[in-house]
């Protein structure tokens, strides 16, 4: 059975009704692993979960994961096996074929879970990944978990943070993933640093204030604040902002990359408003699912820029990556002197 949706899938699951293989893949390894804790719960039952749970790794051999399939389980009714990012899918035609034949054999008493992170959307509809999931799905499950859009990690995160007895605006859900990523691990976490906060001090809702004061936010937000500064000709907070991500110990390469990823996206949305296009017209030919927004203050802060100063903004970039990865001056200097470029660059 091949899964339409991640909405299908969680319905067999919350059914508690295992088949004896399946295969969890995408691009969010949170839910991948929510899920598989699901169904290994339905399979061994709370109090069988540490003797009838057994894990294997993308170095495992297979063979030594078929043995454990059809080994008897130990102080359990059923046995759950585990596999994390076990690669099967770039078998040889032969090695798949026997792989297959196996897993059809797979006893009564055991469910087999395949789990692999696929990052790449390019893996994920190879012919490898789509004859594989076909094989499996003849007589397992196979479901294909990919990051929620901008909607449901709304969605999550007011939901786990009602959980902690609190609440929060959709306005300030949106600000929380602007300012945290749409990562649902790192949410997750900052989430529990927000409840406990929240509880200490006796609150009930979360505000922005609260997501400013208590939790971390990733790269790329880092990255939209020191272009916004670059944008409104504040050269002494764009520094402090490098000298914080650099006192985080952030890669310098890091910083260059995400530079690159926000000034493309102004590029994009610069050219679409030139083109009396919108956020709908950018959205079709790009893949921003989860991350939305960073179109929305594209458009917005496009305005700032003309089509010029963002080109060679990102000549800039690009050189200060390259002199990052070859020459021998001090990185920090690389990254001075990229700001600097980058505020006679938004000029033109």
């Amino acid at each position: 059975m091949i899964f339409s949706d991640e909405a299908a899938f969680a319905a067999h699951v919350k059914e508690k009704s295992p088949l004896r293989v399946y295969w969890l893949y995408g691009d969010e390894k949170y839910l991948t692993d929510y899920y598989s804790e699901k169904l290994k719960s339905a399979v061994t039952g709370e109090d069988g979960a540490e003797f009838g749970t057994v894990k294997f790794d993308e170095n495992s051999d297979i063979d030594d994961i078929m043995r454990e399939a059809i080994t008897p389980p130990w102080l359990s009714l059923r046995k759950c096996i585990i596999v994390e990012n076990l690669a099967f899918y770039n078998l040889g035609t032969a090695s798949a074929e026997k792989f297959f034949e196996m897993l059809d054999g797979i006893p009564d008493f055991t469910v087999i879970i395949f789990k692999n992170f696929i990052a790449d959307k390019k893996v994920r509809k190879s012919a490898g990944v789509t004859n594989a999931a076909k094989k499996i799905g003849k007589t397992g499950g196979v479901a294909e978990i990919l990051k929620r859009d901008d909607k449901d990690i709304v969605k999550f995160i007011k939901y786990e943070i009602n959980k902690k007895g609190c609440d929060i605006s959709p306005d300030a859900a949106r600000y929380f993933t602007e300012r945290c990523g749409n990562d649902m691990y790192i949410l997750s976490g900052e989430i529990e640093k927000l409840g406990v906060a929240a509880k200490s001090e006796g609150k009930t809702k979360i505000t922005k204030e609260d997501i400013d004061t208590y939790t971390v936010p990733v790269l790329e937000s880092s990255i939209y604040d020191m272009t916004n500064a670059i944008a409104r000709g504040n050269y002494k907070r764009s520094m402090k902002i490098l000298d914080e991500l650099l006192w985080r110990k952030t890669e310098p390469v890091a910083i260059t990359a995400a530079l690159a990823g926000l000034y493309i996206d102004m590029y994009r949305a610069k050219t679409a408003v030139e083109n009396r296009k919108g956020k709908d017209d950018i959205l079709r030919l790009y893949e921003y699912k989860g991350t939305a927004f960073r179109v929305e203050n594209a458009i917005r802060d496009c305005a700032s820029f003309s089509l010029k100063s963002i080109e060679d903004s990102l000549f800039v970039i690009r050189d200060a990556d390259i002199a990052l990865k070859g020459s021998g001056i001090d990185k920090t200097v690389v990254l001075q002197r990229m700001i600097t470029k980058l505020f006679d660059s938004r000029k033109k």
